[in-house]
């Protein structure tokens, strides 16, 4: 099969570019630059280049790579060596005036990178040793460039007890940037290699009140186990608020930040009737994001329930009455619409 080829048709002149072997390659919504990895297996190098051709870098030895939405700011992850002959992992952050800043350092592993759409600030996870990623990440934060602090650990106290900061989880900011969303999880099991495969019972268990069949669980395996919870660190307070947990797993937050508040909702309760109902029910909370603070809004319900852009209210349609609701959530009031039209929140 043949490579792929980037292809750069400049506007204003109307030639054409192509690149060869190019194995990825990503650009910013704002700026007319670009980068870019090519094929062959023994080339890592990232190559940086402004579309017109000009000021062409490349960096060696280059895991992984992304820009910032709209900024002119890309970061990198490279390896290196030390005096000592040890393999240093760097964070690096990368712009066509100022050059590379390493963000962080180490001889352990990064993951999970991610900027404010602005690229004032950048996320991060870092495991010191490379033995011990299931258990050891934990969370950093860079701001305007500068090397990156640590803000949250495993051992914060406002993370529950046994759980630990999960490599599988996404980071994100709030728009504003002034909360940064990450995933917790209870420590995972480590299996016993002491003992032989065929030493191991190889049995399935299940009784009939869990909420999810055998055949269910089996196929959710893989999935079961990396899941995470929501938390957040709330960057004014310097303080970590952990939102979801096993038993209300499910959080929907404001995709503008001009209230402080959430939706938490859970299936869990239901899970058995689910089998033979057809469709689930749901309990419901707000919860704030400063303090954690939680109230249950509803119970026993069909619905599912959204949340406004600016997070200032709750919404759901109730087939049992045909009708619309929203619930205020800082005056904790339900207001009924009463009308079955398509409903359009903004607040």
């Amino acid at each position: 099969m043949p490579a792929n080829k980037l292809i750069i048709y400049k506007l204003a002149t109307k030639q054409v570019e192509s690149i060869d072997s190019v194995k990825n390659y990503k650009y910013p919504e704002t700026a007319d630059w670009l980068a870019y990895q090519r094929t062959p297996k023994n080339d890592s190098a990232l190559y940086i280049r402004s579309c017109d051709g000009s000021a062409p870098v490349v960096i060696p030895n280059v895991s992984d790579y992304n820009f910032a939405k709209k900024e002119n700011i890309l970061y990198y992850i490279t390896t290196e060596k030390s005096a000592d002959n040890q393999t240093i992992s760097q964070l690096v952050t990368f712009t066509p005036e100022k050059g590379s800043s390493v963000i962080h350092e180490g001889k352990g592993v990064f993951k999970q990178v991610a900027f404010t759409e602005k690229g004032d600030q950048l996320a991060f996870l870092y495991c010191p040793d490379k033995d011990s990623t299931a258990t050891g990440f934990s969370l950093y934060l860079s701001e305007k460039n500068q090397p990156a602090r640590l803000v949250a650990a495993r051992e914060n106290s406002n993370i529950p007890s046994g759980w630990v900061i999960s490599e599988h989880a996404a980071i994100t900011f709030s728009k504003n940037g002034e909360r940064v969303y990450f995933g917790t999880s209870p420590e995972p099991l480590q299996k016993d290699t002491t003992i032989l495969p065929e030493n191991r019972p190889n049995v399935q268990v299940w009784k009939w009140d869990e909420g999810v069949q055998y055949t269910v669980q089996n196929v959710n395996k893989s999935k079961d186990l990396n899941r995470s919870y929501k938390a957040v660190y709330n960057r004014a307070k310097d303080q970590i608020v952990q939102l979801a947990t096993e038993n209300i797993p499910e959080v929907i937050t404001p995709e503008e930040d001009a209230s402080p508040w959430a939706i938490l909702t859970t299936s869990k309760p239901y899970d058995t009737q689910r089998m033979w109902r057809g469709k689930n029910k749901y309990d419901i909370y707000v919860i704030n994001l400063d303090n954690g603070e939680k109230q249950q809004i509803k119970e026993d319900v069909f619905h599912q329930i959204q949340l406004s852009p600016q997070g200032k209210f709750a919404y759901w349609y109730n087939i049992a009455d045909s009708s619309w609701y929203t619930y205020n959530l800082a005056e904790k009031k339900r207001i009924p619409l009463n009308y079955t039209h398509n409903l359009l929140c903004l607040g």
